[in-house]
């Protein structure tokens, strides 16, 4: 089997576990949701109304008193037919197994269609006039937003990707502009970790490219690129003046990411539908404990020689 047939596979298999998780939770939720909501519990020695759970032994009339149906009709729940509510651990455990996957799927779709950030996000490409005494050739800026929301990390910044080409080789940083430190992704050879952003490490990339730095117009381009990146936060960066370098290409507009408030307020909703479902849960079950003890003590204080329907 060729390594294109087991990627299909594997794609197939995957798509089909997920599509079985999605069902059984959805059938999980709907489960417990009808047995809380519509499932009457039945005392081990108390019948009950077919429609409501009221407790009807030793009532006076075919009637019952808590929903007015025709007890004939209806019928009477013995209590070797009760069906009893879910029981609170067993709740709690399949609330919690079952919720997650499709509230990772509402929220992946609200993310997708939710409010957008708009961060500025600005592209400048920078060519050395005379390429041949400077020894290099183009400086790429691209100011973009960045926001990982993998695990608990929650990452959110302003950065700028830069790229130098030599005639021989091609370097890549990133420059945080908010703690002006960059990381050097040249791969092979890169520095590891953050430094500190200045003149400095500028004249560090040029050099590292073949740049001729002791031409003078180099210096300046170095002055300039340093300048650039250093006033981008407060001038934007293709709206500030470029006077050595020819600018090939120069664009400015927003990004399209996701709102960071509205991603964050995904598991913040979730948590909150999480801890509500439960308070429901356990409302709906005191609720139903209080009506059913009343009922005891109606049919107790009627005795057993009550006249009326009994079971």
């Amino acid at each position: 089997m060729s390594g294109g047939s087991n990627y299909a596979v594997a794609g197939l298999v995957t798509a089909i576990v997920l599509i079985l998780m999605g069902v059984g939770s959805l059938v999980g939720l709907v489960y417990i949701w009808v047995r809380t909501l519509f499932w009457g519990e039945v005392a081990d020695d108390i019948a009950r109304c077919a429609r409501c759970g009221y407790a009807v032994r030793g009532v006076g009339s075919l009637s019952c008193p808590e929903c007015g149906v025709d007890l004939r009709e209806a019928g009477i729940v013995s209590p070797s037919m009760g069906r009893k509510r879910i029981a609170v651990w067993l709740f709690i455990l399949l609330w919690t197994l079952c919720l997650p996957i499709p509230g990772c799927v509402l929220s992946g779709i609200a993310i997708a269609v939710g409010p957008r950030g708009n961060q500025p996000q600005e592209d400048l490409e920078l060519e050395a006039p005379d390429t041949q005494s400077a020894g290099y050739d183009t400086v790429q800026l691209f100011r973009r937003p960045f926001d990982d929301y993998s695990g608990l990390l929650l990452l959110h910044g302003d950065y700028m990707d830069v790229s130098v080409g030599g005639s021989n080789k091609w370097d890549d940083y990133m420059v945080d502009l908010n703690t002006m430190t960059y990381e050097d992704w040249s791969g092979v050879g890169a520095s590891p970790g953050s430094q500190p952003f200045d003149r400095a490490a500028v004249e560090s990339w040029m050099i590292n490219v073949g740049a001729n730095t002791t031409d003078a117009d180099v210096q300046l381009q170095i002055d300039e690129v340093h300048r650039l990146i250093k006033n981008t936060q407060s001038q934007g960066l293709t709206s500030q003046p470029v006077h050595a370098f020819t600018v090939n290409y120069s664009s400015a507009g927003t990004s399209d990411n996701p709102a960071r408030w509205w991603v964050l307020a995904q598991p913040v909703f979730w948590l909150m539908v999480y801890v509500g479902g439960i308070a429901f849960f356990l409302w709906i079950r005191a609720k139903r404990a209080a009506r059913s003890a009343q009922a005891q003590a109606k049919w107790a204080g009627g005795g057993e020689d009550a006249i009326g329907v009994d079971v």
